[in-house]
């Protein structure tokens, strides 16, 4: 059996890749079954903590029956609960961290909530998990950078990217949003220091004496509450209320109609171990602005702009797709070129090679029939 180790809550790009990464493991792995264990974080973060250490506790003489161990995550403790036990047991384990971030740059101490408490945990728990796995799967070589700058050793690792699922055919090109919102620039993700959101407030007043029309929609998870009611703060200071848009996290139909209807994707941040958010909109053809502190660094021109963090360039960028008379589209054959590696069977294939390092399996035997044959 293999156990899959979740301990993510209803938001959130792991919560939302989980389901479908599942059941990916399940076809790389036939015929051997797959169990998932999950342990919700919704609730406040001490408590989710201590229910996810619980649910670990819980459940570590079950890897004992287990041909391999996924834990995904580092910052909690089920999953150092449980891949501690696999190592004690000599139970193969894949460690999955998804982003998780340790602070290791003196930018990184000043956005990162609580950062000298996560470096603890790294330095206790962590770091530990990682030299123990089997293989550490990350999204990105950038992810694997910022783990080796904090210590991770000479773990064995592996780029796989999550697989970015393909839009519904006939989806409405952000028909509703078209309605509610006049031409908009999006950002999408969880409300985060690291996000950058920052900059953006710095540039929105720029654009809106040259477009004002235009909107900002910040549409995600409210992870730092305190940073959310400091860009509220910042909003109403700068008398945006009408042109910054805040909107709760969306998924499904309502994010990709969101995602289609923009004029392009903003996305700031001072770091990402892979950004699915990017993959989403080039989707559904809505170009790009990244920094280039993400792994997006190669992107077609008509796909969009890797920019620096640097304000001019990116009230130039923003302005650059609000100005166009109509929204311009990301062309077919480069949304193909870019995300042909994170299409699923490219991603299930790498997972399948790796499976096999780590896994032997056995082929079921031949039927009577076949073995007549």
């Amino acid at each position: 059996m293999i156990l899959i180790y979740c301990p993510y809550g209803s938001t959130g790009g792991p919560s939302e890749q989980m389901d479908h990464f599942v059941r990916m493991i399940e076809k790389a792995v036939a015929p051997v079954g797959v169990e998932r264990l999950d342990a919700y974080s919704d609730q406040g973060r001490l408590r989710s903590y201590w229910k996810q250490f619980i649910v670990g506790l819980s459940h570590q003489n079950d890897v004992r029956r287990c041909k391999l161990v996924i834990v995904n995550g580092i910052l909690n403790p089920g999953s150092w609960v449980l891949g501690l036990a696999c190592a004690r047991h000599g139970i193969p384990f894949i460690v999955v961290p998804h982003g998780d971030l340790i602070p290791t740059t003196i930018q990184d101490f000043r956005t990162t909530p609580k950062p000298l408490l996560k470096w603890a945990l790294w330095s206790a728990f962590c770091r530990r998990l990682l030299t123990q796995a089997s293989a550490v799967i990350v999204g990105s070589e950038l992810e694997w950078q910022r783990l080796v700058a904090a210590g991770a050793g000479e773990s064995r690792h592996t780029v796989i990217p999550p697989f970015v699922v393909q839009a519904p055919v006939g989806v409405a090109s952000g028909g509703q949003y078209r309605t509610r919102l006049a031409n908009y620039v999006l950002w999408m993700g969880r409300i985060a220091n690291e996000k950058g959101l920052d900059l953006l407030f710095d540039c929105w007043p720029e654009v809106t004496r040259g477009y004002p029309g235009a909107q900002l929609v910040l549409a995600g998870s409210i992870y730092d509450k305190r940073l959310y009611a400091h860009l509220l703060r910042r909003r109403a200071a700068l008398h945006l209320e009408e042109s910054i848009v805040f909107s709760p996290y969306l998924t499904g139909a309502e994010k990709l109609e969101v995602l289609s209807g923009a004029r392009c994707l903003a996305l700031p941040s001072h770091y990402e171990s892979f950004g699915i958010v990017v993959a989403e909109a080039l989707v559904v053809g809505t170009p790009v602005l990244v920094s280039n502190d993400t792994p997006w660094q190669h992107l077609p021109a008509n796909a969009g702009r890797v920019l620096p963090r640097m304000q001019d360039l990116w009230v130039a960028g923003m302005v650059e797709y609000l100005s166009a008379p109509t929204k311009l589209s990301v062309p077919v054959d480069d949304i193909r070129r870019v995300l042909g590696p994170f299409s699923e069977c490219e991603v299930e294939r790498q997972w399948k090679a790796l499976m096999k390092t780590l896994l032997p399996i056995t082929p079921p035997a031949p039927t009577q029939y076949a073995r007549a044959l």
